[in-house]
């Protein structure tokens, strides 16, 4: 946008541009001044098959053939489709053939997943590098498999598909006033009769809405001088039934016949039309979303949301783990939520849980993930704490210099050490400055 502004206001005069090379141009300007640090060299690695590899491959492809059943052993239709290579291999496609019951398959999973030059790859880009040089019946599978049973990937790794759990409309009341939702507004400036807050009550049915000046020290069965009675009163049309003040039991005629009736009609309408809201917002939530029901005794990871504070500015490590468990389904709890089996560390989280916030755990029944590496509170986060203060710099800008700390983190994945301002780190962890 800016070159165009540029561009609209030197169309209007007759100029030339010329270039001038790096070299005639004597003018500095801030690219020329600028010191660009020495660039990284990074040594080139390769990785050496070793020749027991090719052998344990070898062996179990003579064996597989041997055995002389090729349905069993997947070859059946292509058992004479093999070629030998140099390395008297069996290929197929110019790529390796790996039997079906090979240990080798197993280590070239766990060689092309979990190994340091992999670091964890997805299922597609494991498949692609693997079938550059190896293949077996049923391949892409395998891989799937194999990647959905990984702990450290169902710890680690975001899902980017819809989320699970169909929505769930409210129940359509009947009556006035008979379903309500309410709010507060705190920590407003006092008036004159001390109110510090508004008391906000909506009627689900006809959408109206009462706003009251409250204390927050408040009851709704004390009286207010704003409306004249109290706010239990004003709701329910009677007061609230206690020791003191017990009011009438009964039924009792609040209006003529011939108004409850266009009452009713028109409560009909509204209700009918609140349904049709209901399925018509329904049906555009599921487009997004994806079904999943568990089943009583399986195993699930529960998600947790990074809590960073405010003086991490908002970054999310990407090694931070976003599921914890596995932990047990006891009961399912109405059509989308469920009741897990929390340990005792976790004790003070309510144990019952949105289809949305669990994954289904694959892997291994022994594996789980430690929570003693974590630290989460009741609404499912974990915090991140500094332990300890391990250098300090200067970092220079234009027109300002930055003091700047490097801290070490506790309960932090990946990287444990950052470099933040030491103007923040005083004001939020006073404590690791000694003061």
């Amino acid at each position: 946008m800016r070159q165009r502004r540029w561009l609209e206001l030197i169309k209007d005069y007759d100029c030339d541009i010329l270039y001038h090379p790096g070299k005639a141009n004597v003018v500095a300007d801030a690219l020329s001044r600028k010191e660009y640090p020495p660039p990284i060299r990074v040594k080139s690695m390769r990785m050496i098959v070793t020749p027991n590899l090719l052998e344990t491959i070898r062996e179990a492809q003579d064996k597989s053939l041997n055995v002389g059943d090729p349905k069993g052993e997947r070859t059946k239709g292509f058992e004479n489709e093999f070629e030998v290579n140099a390395s008297g291999l069996r290929t197929r496609f110019a790529r390796i053939w790996i039997p079906r019951h090979c240990e080798a398959k197993t280590l070239l999973l766990e060689e092309a997943h979990k190994s340091r030059y992999s670091v964890h790859p997805g299922a597609t880009k494991m498949y692609r590098d693997l079938k550059e040089n190896f293949w077996w019946p049923g391949m892409k599978r395998d891989i799937v498999k194999y990647v959905s049973k990984c702990l450290t990937c169902s710890q680690v790794k975001a899902e980017h598909q819809k989320p699970y759990g169909k929505l769930q409309p409210l129940e359509i009341p009947v009556w006035k006033w008979e379903n309500v939702a309410m709010d507060l507004v705190t920590k407003l400036p006092k008036t004159k009769k001390g109110h510090d807050a508004i008391w906000v009550i909506v009627d689900r049915l006809t959408k109206s809405a009462h706003f009251l000046p409250i204390r927050e020290t408040f009851s709704s069965e004390s009286y207010q001088s704003s409306i004249q009675m109290a706010p239990y009163e004003m709701l329910y049309g009677r007061r609230c039934r206690t020791p003191v003040c017990w009011g009438e039991v009964g039924q009792r005629e609040l209006a003529p016949n011939d108004v409850v009736a266009i009452t009713n009609e028109k409560i009909d309408i509204v209700r009918a039309r609140l349904k049709a809201a209901q399925d018509r917002q329904k049906s555009y939530a599921d487009e997004r979303r994806r079904p999943i029901e568990f089943q009583v005794g399986d195993r699930v990871f529960l998600k947790v949301s990074p809590w960073k504070g405010i003086i991490r500015f908002r970054k999310q490590g990407k090694l931070g783990p976003r599921y914890i468990g596995p932990f047990e389904i006891l009961a399912r709890v109405g059509k989308v939520a469920y009741w897990l089996r929390l340990p005792s560390s976790l004790e003070g989280i309510h144990n019952t849980f949105h289809v949305s916030q669990l994954r289904k755990c694959l892997a291994d029944e022994t594996a789980h993930v430690p929570l003693e590496d974590i630290e989460i509170d009741e609404k499912m986060n974990y915090i991140e704490r500094p332990i300890a203060i391990k250098d300090s710099k200067v970092k220079t800008l234009r027109n300002k210099e930055i003091k700047q700390v490097l801290v070490q983190w506790q309960h932090r994945k990946g990287s444990d050490l950052t470099w933040e301002p030491e103007e923040e780190m005083k004001k939020f962890y006073p404590s690791r400055f000694g003061t």
